[in-house]
């Protein structure tokens, strides 16, 4: 167990899918308060374009804004055909839940200038998929994931090209990080290692569960398992890396937990591990 006093555990307004698109960003800070959050990770919805736009600032208070997201339209599309060309019988599932997300989100052009002013207002890092949409913002964490179109050690060089400005994000779901090392052709049995070696280049971390025995880790409280270790090593940085949680709404369908009772198991695990 490694308790840090200073560890920042944030939600993503991704948890709260549709209704953070929608809703005012006052709404998802209090529900991230209410469950013992100390920050939120902010996707530019309808709601977020429109505040910044008419107010030139968010409704939701300063302090508790830790960070930007892209608009993931550009990385659902690219999941989208990945998982059609991988599996055809999840293409009307997979076609579905890409229309629900274009849906709630704006346009690209929309999302990209109002990530430019949040950024500029905010001070705030804003963290995308691809390695190209960096190039426009100051701060950019990029997520290492199989779109971002970089080995390991262009991830590296990256970083190291802007260090004080600059990022990586990784998540600490087995699933997503191997399917960046299928596409960089690694083994999967090297995952720990090339995890560990981004590390100090990391300035944030995502938790999202991804596959059923990282969830039962979380609804037992198990912290002996792989998700746990991980969290472990994270925590055990000399820097204090921020953790962000994110709740993928099919799961809450297939356990019965409401978005309350998920999100207080994960914030509690992390604390625990």
């Amino acid at each position: 167990m490694t308790e840090r006093k200073d560890l920042q555990i944030s939600l993503s307004t991704a948890s709260l899918w549709p209704l953070f698109s929608f809703m005012p960003t006052a709404w998802s800070t209090e529900f991230a308060r209410k469950n013992g959050f100390e920050g939120l990770e902010i996707l530019p919805g309808f709601s977020v374009c429109w505040e910044f736009q008419k107010y030139q600032e968010l409704s939701a208070p300063r302090p508790q804004i830790n960070s930007f997201h892209d608009s993931w339209k550009r990385d659902r599309r690219a999941e989208v055909e990945h998982q059609l060309s991988a599996d055809t019988n999840v293409g009307h599932l997979v076609t579905l839940r890409s229309a629900l997300f274009r849906s709630v989100f704006p346009s690209e052009k929309v999302t990209g200038k109002t990530l430019q002013g949040l950024e500029t207002v905010y001070s705030a890092p804003v963290v995308f998929h691809w390695l190209e949409d960096t190039s426009l913002f100051q701060r950019p964490f990029l997520e290492v994931q199989p779109y971002c179109g970089a080995s390991p050690q262009s991830l590296i060089d990256w970083v190291e090209g802007s260090p004080v400005q600059r990022g990586l994000v990784l998540d600490v779901s087995q699933r997503k990080f191997w399917e960046y090392l299928n596409q960089q052709k690694i083994d999967r049995r090297r995952w720990r290692e090339v995890f560990t070696s981004l590390l100090p280049y990391t300035k944030e971390v995502h938790f999202q569960i991804g596959n059923s025995d990282e969830l039962n880790q979380v609804i037992s409280q198990n912290i002996e398992g792989s998700l746990g270790a991980t969290i472990s090593a994270v925590k055990q940085r000399p820097q204090n890396i921020p953790i962000v949680a994110e709740i993928n709404p099919p799961i809450l369908a297939k356990i019965g937990l409401s978005r309350f009772e998920l999100s207080r198991k994960i914030r509690d695990f992390i604390r625990k591990a």
